[in-house]
This record gives structure tokens, sequence and C-alpha cells, in this order.
């Protein structure tokens, strides 16, 4: 088997469906799809059933994280490659089969990431570098755009960079990646710690680490219609967002680096609870929601420690 398609499911069986119907129309190397359903209770299990018998299926009765479902299919992959895919992203043309053939010319790299696009056909920005303390202060809404049209900006920021060459990076979102299953296997999988987000900056950072490249390739195009599955609980998925950089920053980074993060993390939002406070006041539509947002984040950061090591609920407001 050439490569395992893995695709972790919950509650998109429409873009699921577009999903599973671009692998098997574009798709020409020799595969295998295996889509882990986390507890979506939605239909998706019948309709892959029904629909897709050639998909082999795991119909999690739990909601464990996007990182845990993943590693549940891992152990059935038996591709020499494992493309990780989301349920909400439709494969263009060969762009899996140029994947597969940039690995096999390509020795030395362990994972590949393809160009994403958003749902009208523009750029899906998907390359980011690790954190830095100094970088954290330019990547921001307002100094990016100051310097767009900079040159050496862009060499050292990605906020503009066209994503139309090929090159090595640290790390791209996990909605599209391909990896040489004998690394997943030397350095594990993702680090279910994460649950979601954080996962896939994880990984290219071990791989990276373990002495292979980290590589973009533009040839390769792949249709994400960005976070739907994530949206359903938005406040609760912006502080796991959080939440995932900091574990990032725990487990690879000095208590310093963290201490440091923490501080620009709080500063910063109480400025966006400051100016979407007086948003909401002045009545700009869309501000009230951002303010709660904000500002349960800010709650949520007073206890810091004691948040980290327990997971968020659907729901949950923060004292």
């Amino acid at each position: 088997m050439k490569v395992s398609i893995i695709i972790v499911n919950y509650r998109v069986p429409k873009l699921l469906k577009a999903c599973l119907e671009s692998i098997k129309a574009n798709v020409k190397a020799e595969c295998e799809v295996i889509v882990t359903d986390n507890a979506s209770n939605d239909g998706s299990v019948e309709m892959i059933r029904n629909e897709f018998p050639w998909v082999k299926l795991i119909a999690n009765p739990t909601n464990d994280g996007f990182a845990a479902g993943n590693n549940l299919a891992l152990p059935k992959a038996t591709g020499q490659y494992v493309f990780y895919l989301n349920p909400d992203a439709e494969v263009i043309g060969d762009a899996v089969d140029k994947l597969v053939r940039y690995l096999d010319t390509h020795k030395s790299v362990g994972l590949v990431a393809p160009k994403l696009i958003n749902t009208d056909g523009s750029l899906q920005k998907s390359v980011h570098k690790y954190y830095s303390f100094w970088d954290t202060l330019i990547d921001n809404r307002l100094f990016p755009y100051v310097f767009k049209n900079a040159k050496w900006f862009q060499k050292i920021n990605y906020a503009f960079w066209l994503h139309n060459e090929e090159r090595d990076i640290d790390w791209a979102k996990g909605a599209a990646l391909m990896v040489r299953k004998s690394i997943l296997d030397e350095l594990g999988a993702f680090d279910e710690q994460f649950w979601i987000y954080g996962e896939e900056i994880d990984l290219c950072y071990r791989i990276k680490h373990a002495g292979w490249n980290v590589r973009f390739y533009p040839y390769a195009v792949i249709r994400h219609h960005e976070k739907q599955s994530s949206r359903q609980h938005s406040t609760i998925m912006f502080i796991q967002n959080y939440k995932s950089l900091y574990l990032f920053i725990k487990k690879h980074y000095t208590s310093l680096d963290f201490e440091f993060y923490r501080l620009r993390a709080v500063l910063f939002i109480i400025l966006w609870v400051g100016v979407y406070g007086l948003k909401s006041l002045l009545r700009i539509e869309g501000a009230l929601a951002e303010f709660n947002k904000y500002k349960e984040l800010l709650a949520w950061h007073r206890h810091l420690k004691h948040n980290l090591q327990k997971p968020l609920l659907i729901n949950q407001t923060f004292k």
C-alpha cells in the first residue's frame, strides 16, 4: 500500500461526503482511507457505511479529540506514507499523487505540506514559524500591514508570503500533511495532550529535530473549508488554541520562555478586551461576541497552570 489517508470527523457529514468523493475521483495512487468518527451522532457513521463501504471506519463512542482520533486510526494504516486530511478539505486534481511522488524522490524529507486554498479559491495562509518571543512582537495585526511590501519582511514572516515556492518550513496547518509512516512508528504520532490545535506543531518540531526536513510543496493543492468542526463551539476552541500553544512551549522551551509568553498574551488580551468593549458600547456589529470571547480567555488565564492540567468543556465558563 502506498498511502493511508486518515480523516477524523466530528459533525460535518456533508463536508466529509464531499471529501471522500474527492478522494475517490482524484487519487490514482494505491491507497486506503481510514475515518475515525468522534461520536458525531449525526448520521455520519451511517452515511459512511451506506455510501462509502470501501472506507475503513472507526466509530469512536466518545469524542477524545483530534489527536487521539488520528492515533486510533494509525495502527490500521498499512501505507508507506500517511496523509492526514481534515474532513472539511477536498483533494484537487492529482494533489495526493504529487505528494506521494515528492516523498518518493526526496529521501531527506520526512513531512510535506501542500498548498491550501479557501472555499472561494483564494490562498489560505498555512505555513508558520515556531514560537519566538521576539517574533510575536511583530506577528500581530498591525506590524505586517505596515511592512507588507517589504521583501525582507516576507523572508522572516509568513504573513504576506504568497506560498508560491517550494521551501523548508517550520510547520504547517494539520488540515493536510503527508508523513512517512516509518517516522511515525519511530517517533510516535500526535501527542494527545494537545486534544486539538498544536499537535501538528509538535509533530513537525519532533520530525525536524530528528534530522528530517519539513517541506512546503505548492504544486499540490487542497481546498480547505476552514474550522467547520471547531467553530461549533467557538469560544472554547478559541481558548483551546491558546492552551495548545502553552502546552507546546511548556514541552519544548524553558520556563522563562513560558513566562514571557504568558506576559505577552495577557497584555494583548487586556488590550483586545478594551478595544472590543469600546466597540460593543458603540454597537459595532460582532464586537460584543469578540468582547465576551476575550473576557472568557482572560478569566481562564487567572488560573493558567491549573487549567492546563484539565480539559476544556463545552459551555464551560471561567470565574
